[in-house]
């Protein structure tokens, strides 16, 4: 089965250190399927019951999509960011418990939903992801901003109210 590996990388913008995954695609024998986080009583009702309708399980806030169709669902309204992430991937596990923080802020005026790139590459790959994590910013199913890269919880408010205009 092929699959991916992470190489990490650093990138120095002006200030700001970035770092994240670069993808290489090698033979790796099959990964025993994980199983998706169930809600919590961490996440903002109303985005569970908003989220649970696109058909993916949801953790503090942020859905994690459970097929392919649901995509286009998820993105066409509102404003909604996307984690493409790799569950190998060490800068997107430094990234999922600031996402989950800043969905519980954001409540419903920001909806958050994760992909796993290698569940679902084909999502990748017509979304231009080259690299992980990638954040991918919807507003009403158009995509407007793609951030490669990690960034810190104020880094990531300023980018996201700036996206959204909020």
């Amino acid at each position: 089965m092929k699959n991916t590996y992470c190489k990490t990388f650093c990138l120095l913008a002006g200030t700001t250190l970035f770092t994240g995954c670069l993808t290489t695609s090698v033979e790796q024998a099959p990964k025993e399927q994980e199983v998706a986080a169930a809600p919590t009583a961490h996440a903002q009702p109303d985005a569970v019951e908003s989220n649970m309708a696109v058909g993916g399980a949801v953790h503090h806030g942020v859905v994690a999509l459970g097929s392919e169709a649901q995509f286009a669902t998820a993105i066409a309204h509102g404003n909604v960011v996307v984690d493409v992430f790799a569950t190998w991937c060490g800068p997107c596990k430094r990234l999922a418990p600031i996402l989950e923080s800043l969905a519980a802020d954001y409540g419903t005026n920001v909806q958050f939903i994760k992909i796993d790139a290698d569940r679902f590459p084909s999502i990748a790959q017509q979304q231009g992801v080259s690299g992980y994590p990638t954040l991918l910013f919807f507003k009403d199913g158009k995509k407007i901003h793609s951030k490669v890269g990690g960034d810190s919880k104020a880094g990531l408010k300023q980018l996201i109210d700036s996206a959204f205009g909020l």
